[in-house]
């Protein structure tokens, strides 16, 4: 694996039968992997990290397929990335360990694109912004708690670009 820095430790990525995951941290993981396999490489299974997080999907020729879906330790549903297109575009839900939807949007070949919403604790909308390809491109809008407009900005390739609006609360 290759080690990449990050704030807090290191993040290494690991392939285990065949499939690559994100390791953060300090540590040594172990990552074990169940399930049907095609020689060496996980078809379909669990992936399951010595942290206690772990996931299950299905493999079509390498490719996710189907949805995946994450888990804190606890068993919590942390994700879900459902496969529109095999590997490559996905419906994207992140849960808080709570099991509130914080984020909802769509990845293509694994950068966020189209409408991403963004909830509080509460399960209120919080932000609406427009991704393509991972590049903020279009409308962002902010909201209150109580689900009133306080800002409306927008992007070109990750840079301000035009008018912006923001409501003055008192």
């Amino acid at each position: 694996f290759k080690d990449l820095p990050i704030e807090n430790g290191v993040a290494r990525m690991v392939t285990a039968a065949g499939v690559k995951i994100m390791v953060r941290g300090h540590s040594t993981v172990e990552v074990t992997c169940t399930g049907e396999f095609n020689g060496n490489v996980l078809k379909r299974g669990k992936v399951i990290v010595s942290d206690g997080n772990w996931m299950e999907g299905t493999f079509k020729d390498g490719l996710e397929v189907g949805t995946f879906t994450y888990y804190y330790s606890d068993g919590t549903v942390r994700m879900k990335n459902t496969f529109l297109v095999d590997g490559k575009y996905c419906s994207h839900e992140a849960y808080d360990k709570n099991g509130k939807l914080m984020a909802k949007g769509f990845y293509n070949q694994k950068n966020r694109d189209s409408i991403w919403n963004i909830y509080n604790a509460e399960g209120k909308l919080l932000k609406s912004e427009t991704y393509k390809m991972g590049t903020k491109t279009g409308k962002s809008v902010l909201f209150s708690t109580n689900g009133d407009t306080i800002e409306i900005q927008y992007w070109n390739d990750n840079k301000k670009h035009g008018r912006w609006y923001r409501k003055v609360l008192n």
